[in-house]
Order: structure tokens, then sequence, then C-alpha cells
């Protein structure tokens, strides 16, 4: 099970092909496995990096509701792809993936030989309302999957 050490957690990941690197960021609330189909595709050309970002999957999940930010995403990020050496690195995100390759992109360009993003925002919403929503999804997560779900897609009426 590959995992690597950045800013005091463990990152899961998965990695094929061989080729110029290019780093996959997945969407809210799932994780790396969303893209299996395209690595399998992009192997082909690349040296394909899909990761568990900080909280997902099979990455460390901090208790700590401080132990996780924008800045925090986008630094784990950074150091992944540092840590790989895998710089600079074609980077593609999607949704929340899609943010963090985003600033990544903005604050390290040196990391970053080119961007891909996917139905992403620029996170310009109010972070308050932001911070609430991720407190709540917490909580729900706290009490099970199906509680989780019912908070993050509640049904139409």
């Amino acid at each position: 099970m590959p995992r690597v050490a950045v800013n005091g957690i463990a990152l899961h990941y998965d990695e094929m092909g061989a080729g110029p690197p290019l780093v996959l960021i997945h969407a809210f609330p799932v994780g790396r496995r969303m893209w299996e189909a395209q690595m399998t595709a992009l192997a082909r050309r690349h040296r394909v990096i899909a990761y568990d970002v900080r909280g997902f999957g099979l990455s460390d999940a901090p208790r700590e509701p401080g132990a996780y930010s924008q800045a925090q995403s986008v630094e784990d990020a950074r150091a992944l792809i540092e840590a790989l050496g895998a710089a600079p690195a074609a980077v593609c995100g999607l949704s929340m993936g899609g943010n963090i390759a985003l600033n990544l992109a903005l604050m390290y360009p040196e990391t970053v030989s080119a961007l891909l993003l996917c139905d992403t925002g620029a996170g310009s919403e109010d972070p308050a309302a932001f911070t609430a929503r991720c407190e709540e999804y917490a909580a729900a997560a706290d009490r099970g999957i199906e509680a989780f779900f019912d908070a993050a897609l509640p049904p139409s009426g």
C-alpha cells in the first residue's frame, strides 16, 4: 500500500505508467479510486499519480478541525509531488480537487507544468457558509454514511 509522509500525516496514492508526470486530485466526497479508468488509459503515455486527499480514502484523517483547510490541501499536494520526485507535473482536479489544483498552480507555479480543471469553482463563495457546511457534513459522517449522504444530498422537494 503506497503511502508518503507529508506535513505530519501519510497520504495514500496509486501510481502507474511512465513518462511525464500527471497528478489526479479527486472530488468531494470520493477518493483516488474515482480515477481508476482514466489512470489505465493515461498510463500509456504518462506517469499517473492519484492520491487520497487528507481525510479521504486510505489517507490519514486527523480528528482536529484545524487540520483541514484549503491552504493545507495545497501544501499536501505540493509536498506529495515533491516527495515523489514528480515536479513539475501536469495536475488535473475535479471539483474540490480542481480547486486544490488551481490554488497549487497559483501558489507554486514551478510545481505545475499544466493545469486541467474540471467542474471547479474558484473558491469565491462565502467562507463562513462553506465552513458551516463542512462542519455539518463532518457531524453527519460521525453518525454514519447514511447520515452523511442525507446531509450532502438532501431530498429534492
